[in-house]
């Protein structure tokens, strides 16, 4: 065995590594939407829907900041970093977890045009970059924040597209594998609305490369062509596009030369309208084995663990920890490709080791175990993830050989994990 980088190793583990095992999904792929009602009694929060299980109904996630009247404001993007949702009403932004509801970060939108409202969000750098949509009638403007502080403080970024016949663009989406921006930008008809999307360069966010004309989706409803909110799946190339009620799935053939193809519609079988959009990505995780220390050493029961978001393309800030360790021992991380194995024992270890040796796995540490004695110290490998759609389904298995202070030969075992990956 010997060392690699991360990035290098799972390159070759995209080449070695055989079929994924299956495993229960921590969060399988889904809709993320800030929805509000309609009518005297106004209510806002954000659902869930899981759409490519036979169109289930969106679900009530986390109840959240006040509406505003205007039918284009609102937007909606994922943080993997910290399983959150960025929505907006419009006027503010609010980071919601998505698990306790708790708000991380809140604060008013910078709009360029006094006038505007927020239409769109989309999180760029693998979170790091907000990506802000503002719109009213006849234009659209793109700016960014730093995300990476609460407040986000706005960058010198800004652009803006003048449109006509009144047109509004409320829909934002992005695609980190091409870099791509997806602008939804609706035309009122003398019958309904038209909506083109236009994609372009994050670099160059307000010059289409080119732009598509969306099909209708769902029956006709008031406003049933304008679009309120995009969200991409980048490991699935698709592209979802809702006008509040219904949303659409469209497989990314070639954005950048615009072919795309409508291959789902369903209605969101809600009392609440979306009015933005994104994707929760899809991933799991599997204890495997139990923890084993040797007699020479404290008999903690250390764990494994996943920490930094989700385990998906594109997460800068993913990492796997040791924990209920030995206080100033020191540990090993082994990470391999593929389904954790039926274990191997060693002479040397006190139980057997679940990452297969066979290609070479990577190999990281010795890494400090610090913390109070006996058995709350803990260690920590960061493994930021390559944006890299090959990735996508990639399995793994990690494991951490810890080295207890004071013994000779004295090596413990953490339990492994199984891991796949999403997107």
């Amino acid at each position: 065995m010997h060392p690699l980088t991360f990035t290098s190793f799972l390159t070759a583990a995209i080449l070695f590594a055989g079929p994924a095992a299956p495993a229960q999904l921590v969060a399988k792929p889904q809709l993320v939407a800030w929805s509000e009602t309609t009518g005297p009694a106004l209510f806002q929060g954000v659902q869930l829907q899981d759409m490519e299980a036979n169109c289930q109904p969106a679900r009530i996630a986390c109840r959240s900041l006040l509406g505003n009247p205007l039918w284009y404001a609102g937007g909606t993007a994922y943080d993997l970093r910290h399983q959150s949702a960025w929505v907006s009403s419009g006027t503010a932004i609010h980071e919601i977890e998505l698990g306790p509801c708790t708000v991380r970060c809140q604060f008013t939108a910078q709009l360029m045009n006094s006038g505007a409202v927020v239409s769109g969000l989309a999180m760029l750098d693998g979170g790091r970059r907000l990506l802000q949509l503002e719109t009213m009638p006849g234009y659209f403007g793109l700016r960014s924040y730093d995300a990476t502080q609460c407040p986000p403080v706005p960058l010198r970024d800004g652009c803006a597209v003048q449109l006509g016949g009144g047109a509004v663009a409320a829909g934002l989406a992005y695609d980190p594998v091409l870099d791509l921006v997806f602008v939804a930008v609706s035309t009122p008809t003398p019958i309904d609305w038209a909506t083109d999307v236009l994609v372009a360069r994050s670099t160059d966010k307000c010059n289409a490369l080119c732009k598509f004309t969306l099909a209708r989706c769902g029956p006709f409803y008031p406003r049933s062509g304008a679009v309120t909110g995009l969200g991409l799946d980048p490991c699935r190339r698709l592209l979802y596009a809702t006008n509040g009620q219904h949303t659409q799935s469209l497989d990314l053939v070639d954005p950048l030369r615009c072919a795309v193809r409508q291959v789902g519609c369903c209605p969101t079988n809600s009392a609440w309208d979306f009015k933005g959009l994104d994707v929760v990505p899809g991933w799991s995780q599997q204890p495997v084995g139990t923890s084993c220390v040797p007699w020479q050493c404290q008999p903690c029961t250390m764990k494994a663990t996943l920490a930094g978001g989700d385990a998906v393309l594109g997460n800068p800030d993913f990492e796997v920890r040791l924990e209920q360790a030995h206080a100033g021992g020191r540990a090993v991380l082994v990470l391999a490709g593929g389904s954790c194995g039926s274990g191997q024992t060693f002479p040397f270890l006190c139980g057997p080791l679940y990452p297969t040796l066979a290609p070479a796995p990577y190999v990281s540490g010795p890494i400090p175990v610090q913390g109070p004695s006996p058995c709350g110290a803990s260690a920590v490998h960061p493994l930021p993830i390559p944006v890299d759609r090959s990735l996508c389904g990639l399995a793994l298995c990690m494991q951490w050989v810890v080295a207890c202070p004071g013994g000779v030969n004295a090596l413990g075992l953490s339990p492994a994990v199984h891991v796949t990956l999403g997107g």
